[in-house]
Parts: C-alpha cells; structure tokens; sequence
C-alpha cells in the first residue's frame, strides 16, 4: 500500500489546517461512495498500538475510516516510532493525519515515511493576510469597513482564520449592510455590548474579579455555543500579549512603544493591558499561561459533564495566581 493515505500537517494556523483536513475527508467520502468514519485523538493521551490496531482493523459500517492525530509532539518517542513504522506501510482501509502546532516534525523517521506531497506547514497569518481577509469577507457579504475599525479587529484578534472567520461571522450577523461599519462598532461591539465575549472576560480577568468573570463564562457558553476549550484558549492569546509586555516593561520600553511593538491599537484594549500588567507580575503569568496548558489537557482528559466545574475551577485558580 502506498503511504499516500498518511499525511502530516504542522504549524500553528489552525484555521486552514482544519479546512483542508475538511477538504480531504470530503475527497474521501466522494471517493469511496459514502462518509469515511472519523476519530480524533490527541498526543498527550493517546497509545500508538490503540492507534494502530484501530487503522488495522477492518470496517464493518463504512467503507473508509479517517484517523487524527493533534498534538503530535505530545507523543512518546517510542509512540512516534511505531507511528512511523505504520507510515512506511499503511493499511489499506484507513487514511492516517499526523498534526502539530510546531513547524517542525517532533520526529524525522516519521517525516521520512510520509510522502513530500502530504506534507505541509500552514505559518500563522501576517498581518496583511489578515487585513485581506477581513476586508475580502466584508466584501464578499456586500458590507463596507473603514480601516481603523479592521485594525481594531486585527489587534484583537489571534493569526489563524478561524478566529478571524468566526468574528467576521459574528459582524455579518450584527451589523446591516447598508452603512460602514466603523471603528466606534467594532469597540462597542467587542466591549460594549450586550454579549460577552473573550475580550470583555480578559478586562474583568486582570481586575481579578472572579465573580464576574464566572458569570461572563456562562454568557458566552449560552448565547455564542462556545466550548470551553475556545475559551481558555482565548485567553491564552491574551496573557501572552500581557507576557510580552510585561518583558518590554522590564526592558525599559515605555507604554507607547511597547503596544507600537505589540500592535495594541485600541486605548480601551491599552488600559485592560496597562491594568493587568499592574496586577499580574512577570512570574504570574507564566504561572497561568502554564494553568491554561494543564487545564487545556483537563478538558480533552475528563467527561464533557465535568467541564463547566472546570472551568469555575480555572478562573479561580486564574485570579488567585501570584
């Protein structure tokens, strides 16, 4: 069998990582007649003979099954090697997706099994990527935006199109069409308005405010559907900006060059940030950017039903970081 059924996907942009894996199990279902099955693990928890007995097997309801693998790098070195081993001679029934959000394979047999043309490395958006792409989405939806307000979405917003889609998204269904969206919409949007949303959980989170920020996490449960993984890892984005200042502060850098540097545009943003580096001290934030990885790993490990106690338990432990 020829190892054009493994793939291996690296870098950090989420966004097209997921569609083009969307792209390929559609490829797959037209190509076998019906929906391929789909499993999805992650590195950190996953044994590669589990793995591997699953591609082996035989299918019994479909015709195809689709096997992915996130958090490559999370994997065991004798995991990688059975993995790679797999790849050199895989099953003829079962299509293998190897991902990580590094740029680099955690494994070179691995990255030797899998053919050249199912590699590739999908790099986090520059930022002129990610002005086209909210400009090309307004347009395409026949919506009008002058440019201070997408730089406010640009300063807000990660470097994947996942995240740059799903606030698009959220601007379609709240503004009309019939006028420019302008950079007061954007703020009271994202700060002012009716529904939370990460941005306005980080405001209260740097305040240390652990009541409110609970009750902003079940908003943003209720009304937007998101998960708690989305949440958490929103945050992550967030305290790594505050890291980041935190470390131009110590260096010296003042207010006005340190957010020129780190592209915080917004005074609103500015005053959250200038609050939460006050508040948080250098080693506190890597304290919490280090909750985030273990409690990133509690959401993919315990039962969805233990998951809003989780996150209660985050915030708390969040708040009362020093």
């Amino acid at each position: 069998m020829s190892n054009q059924s493994c793939y291996l996907f690296l870098g950090p942009e989420t966004g097209e990582k997921d569609n083009v894996i969307a792209d390929l199990i559609k490829k797959l279902e037209q190509k076998h007649g019906g929906k391929p099955e789909v499993y999805k693990y992650y590195g950190f928890e996953t044994k590669s003979t589990d793995v591997i007995q699953l591609l082996q097997n035989k299918l019994l309801f479909a015709d195809h099954k689709v096997v992915i693998i996130s958090n490559l790098e999370r994997m065991g070195k004798t995991d990688l090697k059975d993995l790679a081993e797999y790849c050199r001679n895989p099953g003829s029934c079962s299509t293998l997706i190897l991902c990580s959000d590094e740029t680099s394979s955690p494994d070179i047999q691995i990255e030797r099994a899998i053919n050249p043309a199912n590699k590739k490395i999908f790099w986090e958006l520059l930022e002129h990527q990610k002005k086209g792409f909210i400009l090309n989405y307004c347009k395409k939806t026949g919506r009008s935006i002058d440019e201070d307000a997408v730089l406010l979405i640009m300063d807000v917003v990660e470097n994947n199109t996942r995240e740059v889609q799903a606030i698009c998204e959220r601007l379609d269904f709240f503004f009309p069409g019939d006028r420019e969206i302008q950079y007061v919409d954007i703020e009271n949007f994202l700060y002012h308005g009716k529904e939370e949303n990460i941005y306005t959980l980080f405001t209260v989170l740097v305040g240390r405010e652990f009541g409110h920020a609970v009750e902003i996490c079940h908003k943003i449960l209720l009304s937007q559907g998101e998960d708690h993984l989305r949440i958490i890892n929103g945050l992550l984005w967030q305290f790594r900006t505050l890291l980041n200042l935190q470390i131009l502060a110590k260096d010296g850098c003042g207010y006005d060059d340190a957010f020129g540097r780190l592209k915080i545009k917004s005074k609103r943003r500015q005053k959250a940030f200038i609050e939460g580096q006050r508040n948080y001290s250098t080693d506190a934030i890597f304290k919490i950017i280090r909750l985030i990885a273990q409690y990133d790993v509690n959401f993919r490990t315990f039962s969805q039903a233990t998951h809003l106690i989780l996150l209660e338990l985050f915030i708390y432990k969040l708040v009362k970081t020093v």
